[in-house]
């Protein structure tokens, strides 16, 4: 087997692993360590951690074989861009430094694109709580990284696990590197409008901490909805936030999450986690509110961007 084989001619690809990272020295060593142990070929996978801005440098454990690029401090997505465009792979693996992929994760990720020529993988991202989970983390288990939902409904994948054959790449191009947030709907965007579809597989899996507390939501919740503002203004999304959604109280679903987490002997981890949700709840209002997200124009509810528009 030759190092110009590629999916495309059955050999095994050569796979190009990007780690963006930031002051997050203890997690990016545990995710080499998990890509060290991949049942992939480790010669047949590069793995490029690009440091964004980091004081101290990040520096990858001795015996981990990863190339390391340094930028100034200009986002996750430049940090992505630039990994993308020192890869030789045929195969770009996304994925962040807080994340631990299971051993399987870059071979499962080749099969399905093997699988499914012209597509772009979406994998599951395994949200993983403590022994006495908080309702935040709770919270952040079930509704942290809905990658099956992204895939059918936005076309797109966290880029916390995320693989795309370099052809495809080529057409779709770099993430938006502008950005700070929404930087990967935007590039499924695009994908879709050059016929590029996003597909979820469940055997392509890493696994990635649990938020813990409601700053930790609050900073997520903040960044996720300026990101859905700029793409709205920029005319990508065109959905908007229902008034009526934000504001009615979810009593079906805590009825029906009550018997899904019923596996204790008390209610406790269940009110945890009504409280965290209605907390995430009240989080999004007052975001959309200071978003702009909807107003009431001509007798109905519309985003700001289409009354903009």
């Amino acid at each position: 087997m030759t190092d110009n084989e590629s999916p495309a001619s059955g050999g095994t690809p050569r796979i190009s692993v990007i780690i963006p990272v930031r002051d997050n020295q203890a997690g990016l060593d545990d995710c080499l360590d998990a890509l060290a142990r991949q049942t992939h070929p480790a010669g047949r996978t590069q793995i490029i951690v690009v440091d964004d801005g980091s004081d101290p440098p990040m520096k990858p454990r001795s015996g981990v074989a990863a190339h390391v690029l340094r930028v100034d401090h200009r986002g996750s997505y430049a940090a992505r861009n630039a990994g993308a465009a020192q890869a030789d792979g045929d195969i770009l693996a996304f994925t962040d430094s807080d994340t631990i992929p299971s051993p399987g994760w870059l071979a499962a990720g080749a099969r399905a694109l093997l699988a499914a020529p012209g597509t772009v993988i979406a994998g599951a991202v395994n949200v993983t709580i403590g022994d006495r989970p908080s309702g935040v983390e709770i919270f952040d288990q079930r509704h942290g990284f809905p990658q099956e939902f992204y895939a059918r409904h936005r076309n797109a994948g966290a880029t916390a696990n995320l693989l795309v054959r370099r052809a495809e790449w080529d057409v779709v191009g770099p993430f938006d590197a502008t950005l700070q947030s929404g930087g990967d709907m935007e590039w499924g965007w695009r994908a879709a409008q050059a016929g590029i579809p996003v597909h979820f597989s469940p055997d392509v899996v890493v696994a990635h901490p649990a938020r813990r507390s409601l700053r930790e939501l609050w900073r997520k919740n903040r960044r996720i909805l300026a990101g859905r503002a700029e793409l709205r203004r920029r005319g990508v999304r065109r959905d908007g936030d229902r008034l009526s959604q934000l504001l009615r109280p979810q009593l079906r679903h805590y009825w029906r999450s009550r018997r899904e987490l019923r596996g204790t002997a008390t209610p406790l981890p269940w009110l945890r986690y009504v409280g965290a949700h209605v907390a995430n709840q009240v989080m999004t209002l007052l975001l959309a509110l200071r978003h702009h997200q909807f107003e009431f124009a001509g007798g109905r509810l519309r985003t700001w961007s289409s009354v903009r528009r």
